[in-house]
């Protein structure tokens, strides 16, 4: 039984045992084709993102020995799926066996809950989604790699399925949760105003209004300090709702 992770470290796992995987181009490589399962990516692909700065001299040579050297480390079991198909390389994954895609589906499963406002459901698949999660993708791969665009899309794919799980808290009256879980995200990403607005609604609707209306201040601060603008027009409505001492409602996601 085979298992890739990707939701964090680089990791590989034949029958429950992990495997011990060196650093540098090896685990870069086995990186780049997890991300693109049992699909070729090409030898110039490849080497480009490998070496992005200054390929090597004989650079097709350099990728097919750190493939053989790939290959050994995985042992006969896992390095039997990396396959050699023009124009490239690809690693043949089944259903289950990667992190990444078990996630996926989980996400899909959080999407279609909101669409019918199943929040107890979407909560469940969320959690089940985010438990899969072990930290920073591609914490252990090169600079080059771990600041890719591929990298940046699995935190924003991460994120949405947080604002996924906050709105569900939001919905089923956990607002303490909810805020508890939005505040250290709104500080990682201070002008994403659907998550600034879940944690004002979640403030508020848990009776902190005093809370909510400074959560709006600090926002509104900082988008003009840095941006120049102030906060967009659903978030400003909200704002008013708090002052009026309304109860606001948890935003929709779009």
């Amino acid at each position: 039984m085979l298992r890739f992770g990707l939701l964090g470290p680089v990791e590989v796992f034949v029958d429950g045992r992990e495997l011990r995987l060196a650093h540098g181009k090896q685990r870069d490589l086995l990186a780049l084709l997890l991300l693109r399962p049992n699909r070729v990516r090409t030898t110039d692909e490849l080497i480009q993102r490998l070496w992005p700065a200054s390929r090597p001299d004989n650079a097709v040579n350099a990728l097919h020995t750190h493939v053989l050297r790939l290959r050994r480390q995985l042992g006969n079991v896992a390095g039997e799926r990396i396959e050699t198909r023009a124009p490239g390389y690809r690693i043949l994954v089944a259903p289950g066996e990667l992190d990444l895609d078990e996630y996926r589906r989980w996400h899909e499963m959080c999407e279609s809950d909101a669409k019918s406002a199943d929040w107890s459901s979407l909560l469940d698949h969320a959690q089940s989604a985010l438990r899969l999660w072990r930290g920073n993708p591609f914490l252990d791969v090169s600079t080059e790699i771990g600041d890719s665009s591929d990298a940046a899309l699995l935190r924003e794919e991460r994120l949405c399925t947080e604002l996924l799980r906050i709105r569900a808290l939001v919905e089923l009256g956990s607002f303490a949760s909810a805020a508890a879980r939005a505040r250290p995200l709104l500080d990682e990403h201070p002008f994403h105003e659907r998550l600034a607005g879940l944690y004002i609604s979640a403030l508020a609707q848990d009776g902190r209004r005093t809370e909510a209306l400074e959560a709006y201040q600090r926002t509104s601060s900082t988008y003009f300090e840095h941006l120049g603008v102030a906060p967009g027009a659903d978030l400003q409505r909200l704002h008013r709702t708090v002052l009026d001492g309304a109860v606001s409602p948890a935003p929709a996601l779009s």
